[in-house]
């Protein structure tokens, strides 16, 4: 568009920023008073046909604990514990499909094999973006030699038992025991805390909304575990559209995390973005898409954050929308995008640009 010489259109500032997908940093950044523009079209939609004009805030809760290792238990063998195959997902848009959390699920194993096996625990690991639904998850644990035939079964069992309970919801399931690494293990009053965090702290929809049907209001991505020598660190993104439930949830997070023993602290905090349906910028985008394609455009808000929220923050009198081309199953290996739909994206664009 920039480049173009044939495409008419009135002044236009191009604001490109960084950082968008691991914490908003570039919008953060951005100083009130440098942009100039009326109206602001943000590219960053994920659906052709739809029009967003509002979106959630978030934040995100660390959490940590200082660890003690010991020597593991006489005569017991280190082994890798999986959890993998599962189709994550954006942790806004795909936060109520159902999808499973390997971290979650590989908790709910520890809880449920650590008792019958004196199994020791040395460290987990799963997740690798905060705004992402965790697909894989795994722990490095110790267990004697003769109890490997008797924890395999043990383990086939609570897979089919998951696997049924997520249904065809996320189908592809995995828990797997292969050979492990580990020299020490956790003091065990440490993986005990652990484990239980991790089935007590919220992950998913905590509240649906009351004005816009189907829209997730407020909720919880458990979305990365890290262990190092010393320390293990827990990631949890928390999305609202309203702020006070944002910061409610983000309270509890922290009281569960002190119940156990932890410390936590919220970081990364950026703001929603209310929809105002009403906005003359919605009328010239609708306009523009009815003479493009003969048809107008879904209104729509999401459970995601973009940012407009930071922007409109900080330039109060600025409208905004926001389209784009249809992708899928972003955040996952699996993403892609409609080449026909980037077309349609692209007319649509150079239409607006043409209206005002």
């Amino acid at each position: 568009m920039l480049a173009s010489k044939d495409i008419a259109h009135g002044p236009i500032e191009a604001l490109i920023t960084i950082d968008e997908e691991t914490g908003l940093t570039g919008a953060n950044g951005l100083q009130p008073g440098r942009l100039k523009a009326k109206y602001l079209l943000n590219l960053d939609s994920e659906e052709e046909g739809f029009l967003t004009i509002g979106c959630a805030g978030g934040e995100d809760t660390i959490v940590t604990r200082r660890l003690t290792r010991v020597a593991p238990p006489s005569g017991a063998k280190a082994f890798r514990l999986k959890v993998f195959g599962l189709k994550g997902g954006h942790s806004g848009i795909d936060i109520n499909a159902g999808r499973g959390n390997a971290i979650r699920l590989l908790a709910q194993a520890l809880s449920f094999l650590k008792p019958d096996f004196s199994l020791a625990l040395a460290s987990i690991k799963g997740g690798n973006k905060r705004n992402a639904i965790p697909r894989e998850a795994s722990a490095q644990i110790f267990l004697a030699p003769a109890r490997e035939a008797d924890f395999r079964q043990a383990l086939a069992a609570h897979e089919a038992h998951w696997r049924a309970a997520l249904g065809a919801f996320d189908p592809g399931l995995h828990l797997a025991l292969e050979a492990g690494e580990a020299s020490q293990a956790m003091a065990e009053a440490d993986a005990d805390a652990l484990i239980q965090l991790l089935l007590a702290v919220p992950h998913g929809v905590e509240a649906m909304s009351p004005d816009i049907k189907g829209l997730v209001q407020t909720s919880t991505n458990l979305g990365v575990i890290d262990t190092r020598e010393d320390e293990v660190e827990v990631n949890l993104l928390t999305r609202s559209s309203i702020n006070a439930s944002k910061s409610a949830l983000s309270g509890r997070i922290a009281a569960t995390c002190a119940l156990g023993g932890f410390s936590s602290r919220v970081t990364g905090g950026y703001p929603g973005w209310k929809p105002e349906p009403k906005a003359s910028l919605v009328q010239v985008v609708q306009d523009a898409n009815q003479k493009a394609f003969g048809k107008p455009l879904e209104i729509m808000a999401i459970h995601a954050g973009l940012e407009c929220g930071l922007i409109g923050e900080k330039y109060t009198s600025m409208e905004m929308v926001s389209f784009g081309p249809s992708m899928w199953d972003v955040h996952t290996p699996d993403e892609h995008v409609s080449v026909p739909s980037v077309g349609n994206f692209w007319k649509l664009l150079v239409t607006v640009l043409e209206a005002v």
